[in-house]
């Protein structure tokens, strides 16, 4: 099972990637900016003002050949989850229309919870090619080859905080 590969640093290191592309591991003749928020999730839920403050990029070499599929990778994967959701949620309401309305959302949100957790559980067995998560100090980043992983932890192990390479 393919599993990705961590390295975290702090929030305030500008991290060094290897001059290789993240996908195909040529050489690169692009880059590619992501975007990550360090905000807490649940204060978002509750206040979602919040949602436009704490954010970072980072910009990660890439061919521009491998930009499709990278930023399928990264945007339809989420698309696609919200999606099935939606239709899942569109789809079963109305077959519980006899249902009380108490006993009826129950259900339908045990459903969405549960395709929730075969999401998570794809995203574990299937990483994204690389992927970040900002914390309030740290960010890891994560990557699905390990070689990358090896490499960018080498150039950045003078500032490293964790990493599941040892």
């Amino acid at each position: 099972m393919q599993l990705s590969t961590e390295v975290t640093l702090p929030k305030n290191c500008v991290p060094r990637f290897p001059t290789k592309c993240i996908v195909c591991h040529g050489a690169p003749d692009s880059t590619v900016k992501i975007a990550h928020n360090s905000q807490a999730s649940v204060l978002n839920f509750f206040i979602p003002i919040l949602w436009f403050f704490g954010w970072s990029r980072v910009e990660i070499p890439i061919c521009k050949a491998c930009k499709p599929r990278y930023r399928l990778q990264r945007w339809g994967r989420d698309l696609l989850c919200t999606l099935i959701i939606l239709g899942a949620f569109f789809f079963l309401a109305p077959h519980f229309k006899g249902w009380s309305r108490l006993t009826r959302n129950i259900v339908i949100l045990a459903v969405v919870f549960v395709l929730f957790a075969l999401w998570t559980l794809a995203e574990v067995i299937w990483p994204r090619i690389f992927d970040t998560t900002a914390g309030e100090d740290s960010i890891d980043y994560e990557f699905a080859s390990p070689h990358y992983a090896v490499e960018f932890y080498e150039l950045n192990k003078a500032h490293v905080l964790k990493s599941d390479l040892g």
